[in-house]
């Protein structure tokens, strides 16, 4: 059975049969009465047992070890797993039962002893193109925040760190965490309406190469929420993902539309010129679409690299702390990642009126 990332999990380990079976041989239960003064019934109870040990262990020197998952997998080789701690994901093999008892150990010791960082060191190392950096200050802020149950942090750790595993190719890790994210921002708790935005929008952006219904629907979300609190930033950005998954999905009234809305809210020159190229150059596609003899790949490409330069202009008008990603992933277009916490050199936006009719969101 293979489980994969789960949020029910803070620590969660798939294991290869033969660490089960090796969980109930001689040697191990030897060692193990050696080690802990007594031998479990079975093999299941044994890893329990073993890990309740090192749990108490780690308690006396003040490391908290949270309730660890177990489950087979018998897509794995006898003598491997697989480790999620938090959102940090490993592929491992052991030689001896013990090395995964000691592996246990030592990875609550890493993370109890690392410097944890803040959610604005690791923004600032994600302008830096620093994303290893971004990424491990990212696990070990969701891993703390997740074992005090603070989801408000957890859901800011996931979603800022979605983009950086999508631009990593991991598509299908990148959507789950940003799910997640979105599960724990809609929860009762959770009244941030920024960090609302930003979950929807980093999901609708992860959504939109291969799902376009649901990106749309993420994307409609996030401009709902941004209209509501007068976020002008996140309305702007989420006409920008809707007018592109229209395009995508072939709806080139839809898209022309939401570009009209992105336009409506912004007063800078450059800005407003790259999207009204754009718009033109999907009149023309309206235009020309009968041609059968048209590459629709070429197409596709434009289109990739229209809504980077419209990205980009806006971030010439970013403050140089703001907290603003373009991430270009090969064959899926762009993944614009916000953090909570930005700001602008200069006002570019009008006041968040007049969209669809009545002030309202179409």
């Amino acid at each position: 059975m293979y489980i994969m990332w789960s949020s029910n999990y803070i620590i969660n380990f798939e294991l290869g049969i033969g660490i089960i079976k090796a969980a109930n041989s001689p040697d191990t239960r030897n060692w193990f009465k050696k080690k802990f003064g007594k031998t479990p019934e079975d093999d299941v109870k044994l890893l329990i047992e073993g890990t309740g040990h090192i749990r108490k262990y780690l308690a006396s020197i003040g490391i908290t070890l949270p309730r660890v998952h177990f489950t087979d997998n018998s897509a794995l080789r006898p003598n491997e797993f697989i480790c999620y701690w938090g959102i940090e994901k490993g592929h491992y093999s052991i030689t001896h039962l013990e090395d995964f008892f000691d592996f246990i150990k030592n990875k609550a010791k890493e993370y109890a002893e690392d410097e944890i960082g803040t959610f604005q060191h690791a923004l600032i190392a994600v302008g830096k193109d620093q994303n290893q950096q971004a990424y491990d200050t990212y696990k070990r802020l969701y891993y703390t925040a997740r074992l005090k149950d603070d989801f408000y942090n957890s859901a800011h750790a996931l979603t800022e760190v979605s983009g950086i595993i999508a631009c990593n190719g991991d598509l299908n890790f990148a959507f789950q965490l940003a799910s997640v994210a979105v599960q724990y921002v809609e929860s009762d708790g959770i009244v941030d309406k920024t960090l609302k935005c930003q979950a929807y929008f980093n999901l609708a952006s992860i959504l939109k190469s291969y799902s376009g219904g649901m990106a749309i629907e993420y994307f409609m979300k996030c401009a709902q929420t941004a209209h509501i609190s007068g976020n002008s930033p996140f309305m702007f950005f989420a006409y920008l993902g809707l007018a592109e998954t229209h395009t995508l999905m072939g709806n080139i009234s839809d898209a022309i539309t939401n570009y009209e809305y992105s336009l409506a809210l912004i007063n800078n020159t450059e800005t407003a010129f790259t999207i009204q190229r754009k718009m033109i150059c999907l009149y023309k596609y309206l235009i020309d679409q009968s041609n059968r003899t048209q590459n629709k790949e070429d197409w596709r490409s434009k289109i990739y690299d229209v809504l980077l330069s419209i990205a980009k202009e806006v971030c010439k008008n970013l403050c140089i702390s703001a907290i603003f990603k373009v991430f270009k992933i090969q064959g899926n277009g762009a993944i614009i990642s916000f953090g909570t916490k930005y700001g602008f050199e200069n006002n570019i936006f009008n006041a968040t009126t007049v969209i669809g009719d009545q002030n309202t969101i179409n």
